[in-house]
This record gives C-alpha cells, sequence and structure tokens, in this order.
C-alpha cells in the first residue's frame, strides 16, 4: 500500500509506532486479574470486531442492542477487549496502559480482517484511533460518536459508540436514541469501504511552468476548490507572500507555484462566474482581496461552515479531520506541519524550506479533499 509521498525514514518518524515487547504485561495488570491476557472470541460470521474497554462479565446490554439491529454478539461478530487484562476495582486503564495493549489489539485487526469495527468507549476509541489519527487532543466520545470512517489503510468501516453501561447512568431518552440510530447505521456496513483502496494521491497533478498552468486552468467550466500555501496566517505581516496554489473540480487537481502567468491565470478563474470551494475560506478570500485587489466571485461552499452545521462538537471542522473521518485519509500534513507554523515571537513559517514538489502534493492534496468533502457534505444538507 501507498503510504504518502514522503520517504519511509520521513514516515516512521512521524506516525505512531506500534511498539512490540518480548514480555507481554509490562503494564502489570495481569497480577491482579484471574484471567489475563485475554484474545478475542466469537464466530465473525458478518465480520464485525467488537472492541471493548477490558474484560468484563457484563455483556448484557450490549447483546440487546446488537440483535435489536439483527446482529447476533457471538455468532457474527469477532468481540475482543482494548486492554487484555481487567484492571485492578475495574479502574479505568490510562494512555500508557492502552499503549502498551495495541500492538496485541490490532495484530487481532490484521489476524481477522474484519469489514467493521465498533469501539465501545473511550478507552476502546482511544485505543484503534489514538494509533490512526492524532492531533494533540483528547479522545472525547463526543467528537467521535457521529462518524462512521471508511479507513483507507484497514480498509475498514471504524464507528466509536457510547459504552452501554454509560447510557444506563445517564438515563438520557435522548442519548439512547442517538446510540441505537448510531449502531443500527454502523451494521448496516456489510462489506468492505472499497474494492480497491483509492490513493488520493495519484490525482495530482503538479504543473511547474507558468504557461503550462494558463493553459490548464482555461479547461475548468464548473465548481472548484482552490486553495493558497503562504509564508504566514495574515497577508498583511511584513514578508507575506503566497508560495503556491491548488486547484480542482475533483476530476482535475493541479498544484502549481505561485510565480508569472501563473498568477494571471488563477487571478482570472477567481474572477470567473463558475462556483468557487474552500475550508476556512476566509483565508483564501483576504488573501485574494490583498494580493489581487478584488474579492473571489461566486463563493460556493465553505468545508469548515458547513461541518460545523452538520456536526457542533468541538474540535471536528478542520479539512484533516472531516476528510479522515468522512473520507478515510490518514494524515497527509505530519511531515510538513511544522514548516508551516510560525516561530514564538515570529510572523512568518518555514514554509521555504520544504521541498517544492512535496509542499505541492500537499497543496492538491487540500484542494482535492475540500471538493470531494463539499460533495458528501451537500447530499447530508
Amino acid at each position: 500500500m501507498n503510504q504518502g509521498f514522503f520517504s519511509i525514514s520521513e514516515l516512521n518518524t512521524n506516525k505512531p509506532k506500534l511498539r512490540h515487547s518480548n514480555y507481554c504485561g509490562a503494564c502489570g495488570l495481569y497480577k491482579y486479574c484471574k484471567s489475563p491476557k485475554m484474545t478475542y472470541k466469537g464466530q465473525g460470521r458478518k465480520k464485525i470486531l467488537v472492541v471493548n474497554a477490558f474484560p468484563d462479565k457484563n455483556e448484557k446490554r450490549l447483546q440487546y442492542e446488537l440483535k435489536k439491529c439483527g446482529i447476533n454478539l457471538n455468532a457474527d461478530c469477532w468481540k475482543t477487549n482494548a486492554i487484555r487484562c481487567r484492571p485492578k476495582d475495574n479502574k479505568t486503564p490510562d494512555s500508557k496502559q492502552i499503549t502498551h495493549c495495541r500492538p496485541a489489539l490490532f495484530a487481532e485487526i490484521k489476524r481477522l480482517q474484519p469489514h467493521s469495527i465498533l469501539l465501545f468507549g473511550s478507552v476502546a476509541t482511544e485505543a484503534v484511533l489514538g494509533h490512526l489519527w492524532s492531533d494533540g487532543g483528547t479522545f472525547s466520545m463526543n467528537k467521535w460518536t457521529d462518524w462512521i470512517i471508511p479507513h483507507q489503510e484497514l480498509n475498514c468501516w471504524i464507528s466509536a459508540h457510547y459504552q452501554p453501561s454509560y447510557l444506563e447512568q445517564q438515563k438520557s431518552d435522548l442519548l439512547n436514541v442517538l446510540f441505537r440510530k448510531h449502531l443500527k447505521k454502523a451494521v448496516k456496513k456489510k462489506d468492505r469501504p472499497w474494492k480497491t483502496v483509492p490513493n488520493y494521491q495519484d490525482e495530482i497533478e503538479l504543473i511547474y511552468k507558468p504557461s503550462q498552468v494558463v493553459k490548464a486552468l482555461q479547461g475548468f467550466n464548473k465548481t472548484v476548490a482552490f486553495d493558497y500555501e503562504a509564508t504566514c496566517i495574515k497577508p498583511e505581516y511584513e514578508g507575506a507572500e503566497i508560495v503556491s496554489c491548488s486547484v480542482s473540480d475533483e476530476k482535475r487537481t493541479y498544484a502549481y507555484p505561485w510565480v508569472g502567468d501563473a498568477i494571471l491565470a488563477t487571478d482570472k478563474l477567481l474572477k470567473s462566474s463558475i462556483g468557487k470551494i474552500a475550508s476556512n475560506l476566509k483565508f483564501e478570500e483576504r488573501w485574494t482581496r490583498y494580493f489581487l485587489k478584488h474579492r473571489v466571485r461566486n463563493w460556493d461552499w465553505d468545508t469548515m461552515l458547513a461541518a460545523h452545521v452538520l456536526n457542533n462538537a468541538t474540535g471536528i471542522t478542520g479539512l484533516k479531520f472531516q476528510a479522515f473521518v468522512q473520507l478515510g485519509q490518514s494524515q497527509y500534513d505530519k511531515h510538513i506541519e511544522p514548516y508551516l507554523k510560525s516561530s514564538k515571537g515570529q510572523h512568518l513559517n518555514r514554509i521555504r524550506e520544504i521541498p517544492l514538489k512535496d509542499l505541492l502534493v500537499y497543496n492538491g492534496m487540500d484542494s482535492f479533499l475540500e471538493i470531494k468533502l463539499a460533495t458528501l457534505q451537500k447530499r447530508r444538507f
């Protein structure tokens, strides 16, 4: 599987690693557990993997809820746990303990090859999604329970759900309704997301010659997403420059340096009547006004605003998160992100240190994912 547009060594630097240990038990939980290091159970007839926090005899509510959805927990699913040894006094496992058990959990995922993974509770959610997604935030269930993720690397559906025991504690009719609605939707996913897993990078065409950019942009005649990469967040700062731009109508995606006739061609496109899409469009609007001296004509969609309208949970409206939960796109900015941040007390970032090819692919991915995401959001509206 294609791992991205950076070298393997660069990827290994930025992606969380599954650190296997010769000694399972480094967390020490096995010392207090009557049945330590438990593995998965169940027949898995429908290739559904159910992940709970840790071994627990209380499965009746979960069995009941799945049965209402037409799923037999023991026959249709495999059931396993984020933590293999039950913590003393049922204490909630911490992130270190979750990390110790994560390699075993992913080994089971690799072995079983489920079509769908149902995560119940924050511990299970952190165990799986904490390896696949990292933005420095906490794994709040409010952030994750609205999505059925078509994850590309695993080629399976991943959904996070509240623990049934939590629902019993809350005694909320609304929470119960939302839980059942989401669970019913999740178990309907009978096949893998893709017969052939897409590689969105293949959709990006890099153009270095301004004359070729002019010709390429003339071919757009319907709504496009466009995206700037710049030396800072505000065009009014000294040293502010647009470094590159990308434009996509989903069928064609071009990324190019911001120079010469490429600027003039982009200016003409942004003045045209075709619709325009962006994520947090005030950024592109502000930079266009400052450097091209006019507004963007005919804004059609802002994926960030639309994400907020569809779901007002905290920390979910950004393009990268939305691309992950809706399109299954793993984080493609971990290597490049540090260079797009300015140092304390400084306005300018280090974008000029990024190899141009890498920057253009990143830029192109942004506009390509923006228009794909806008299409999905419009369907939901």
